[in-house]
């Protein structure tokens, strides 16, 4: 059977490794299916490093799946798919650095955002809420020092969290308010 060939060619290849150069071995295969995937587990089995095409269709990727699950939203970007397609795959910002997640996610629930106007609306409403926090504990006879530094985070991670979305809905959406893929390579 094509498990039993695979192996035998595994076993081969490690023969033939010892008087011929890595670099001047191939093994060609008729079809990706069931010899794409056995070749590459039996490869990495053996512990043999290789090069070649992938058993995995893009689609089947998680940075795929995070990106069409992104363009297949409303432009309304429901808070509930955002995160589920940001969660597909570690996003990064423009210098390199993951986004917090689990914390945009924690904010965008603390200040209520459901979809679309919610976005601007309750997280400026939830940013002017932490700012009072802010003004009332400096104020008080006993400020919490602990208090005033989360209120400080929880404002900078919902402005980041509003200006990462205002950034999405632009680049994502056309005159027509549909969604596309130009300029998310940008």
């Amino acid at each position: 059977d094509s498990d039993d060939e695979v192996r035998r060619i595994v076993r081969e290849l490690i023969d033939t490794i010892g008087s011929v150069p890595a670099h001047r071995i191939a093994v060609l295969h008729s079809g990706d299916v069931p010899y794409g995937r056995l070749v590459h587990e039996q490869l990495s089995a053996a512990g043999i490093m290789f090069n070649g095409r992938g058993t995995k269709s893009v689609a089947e990727r998680s940075l795929s799946r995070g990106l069409l699950g992104i363009l297949a939203m409303s432009d309304e970007l429901p808070r509930a798919d955002l995160f589920r397609a940001m969660a597909e795959a570690p996003i990064r910002r423009p210098d390199g650095s993951t986004i917090p997640l689990s914390s945009w996610e924690r904010v965008s629930r603390l200040a209520g955002v459901v979809r679309g106007s919610d976005w601007d609306d309750r997280l400026d409403r939830f940013i002017r809420a932490e700012q009072a926090t802010i003004a009332d504990q400096q104020e008080s006879d006993a400020p919490q020092r602990g208090r005033i530094e989360n209120c400080r985070r929880q404002i900078k991670t919902a402005g980041d969290l509003k200006e990462f979305v205002r950034v999405i809905r632009k680049r994502t959406a056309d005159a027509d308010g549909r969604f596309t893929c130009s300029e998310l390579s940008s």
